[in-house]
């Protein structure tokens, strides 16, 4: 791999082999040390999604309760506007009891119920009962893990790291 080292020296510097764009090994290495590290965009809707509403999450999100599915680096996620506080979230889109789906399609609605054993939850994420169980068990989960997750305009970024925050992202102006 010590050909895929760039000088820093801009006057030594060459060009990347080709086999750094075509080889599975070096997208595997890209993808856990820069993509699964760092701020992305979150994907807007693509194919049939995007003829039917073309609308930025922000928009097609604004009412409290309204949900989509994505999906980003192989992970199903769902993107969750808040019922109380309207804040938008990124959610895991599986159930914390038995890793089923939550979000086929996009929907809007108080309460999140998962089809599978009929976990409900609220639209923040925090789990709330779950049949056979006493609404205070303590048996599962009280939230769904949130995705570090912010907005620049409408546009909405997401990082799978665990340590980001919010003013990780570089606010400086781009280089001219």
């Amino acid at each position: 791999m010590k050909d895929l080292i760039v000088d820093k020296d801009i006057a030594k510097a060459e060009g990347l082999p080709a086999r750094a764009f075509t080889e599975p090994a070096i997208l595997d290495l890209e993808l856990e040390t820069i993509f699964k590290t760092n701020w992305l965009l979150v994907p807007e809707s693509s194919g049939e999604d995007a003829r039917a509403d073309a609308r930025p999450w922000d928009e097609r999100l604004k009412q409290r309760g309204a949900r989509a599915p994505i999906t980003m680096m192989d992970r199903p996620l769902f993107l969750q506007r808040g019922w109380k506080d309207g804040e938008l979230r990124l959610l895991p889109n599986v159930c914390t009891h038995a890793w089923y789906p939550l979000v086929a399609g996009e929907g809007r609605s108080e309460k999140l119920i998962c089809a599978q054993h009929g976990r409900q939850f609220d639209a923040s994420g925090k789990a709330l009962s779950q049949p056979g169980f006493p609404p205070k068990a303590g048996v599962f989960p009280a939230r769904a893990t949130t995705s570090p997750r912010s907005r620049r305009g409408s546009t909405v970024l997401s990082c799978s790291r665990a340590s980001a925050t919010r003013r990780s992202i570089s606010r400086r102006s781009p280089r001219r």
